[in-house]
């Protein structure tokens, strides 16, 4: 199980893991839409989201997926203004 549990910078976090998955970590600007942005990338990758916990504290936003397929060929930009880039290679 993953605890975040007293951090200056994050939110409380805790997310039990299968050991038949493997585990995306996001740390990005509490801004609408990065989600389903995330969510979108990893449907075109043919990942399936088996969990998924998303905090946030005041301009910050933490999110964990544990999704059924490695996701080494997904690249994230975060741009200057804390909007998401996403693709594959």
């Amino acid at each position: 199980m993953i605890y975040i549990r007293i951090s200056v910078n994050f939110p409380p976090v805790k997310i039990s893991r299968s050991a038949e998955t493997f585990r995306l970590s996001v740390i990005n600007k509490n801004i609408p839409n990065v989600v389903a942005q995330i969510t979108s990338v990893l449907s075109d990758a043919e990942c399936n989201i088996t969990d998924m916990i998303n905090k946030s504290q005041d301009k910050i936003a933490y999110t964990l997926f544990d999704v059924d397929k490695a996701v080494n060929d997904i690249i994230i930009y975060i741009t200057t203004s804390g909007l998401l880039m996403l693709g594959q290679y």
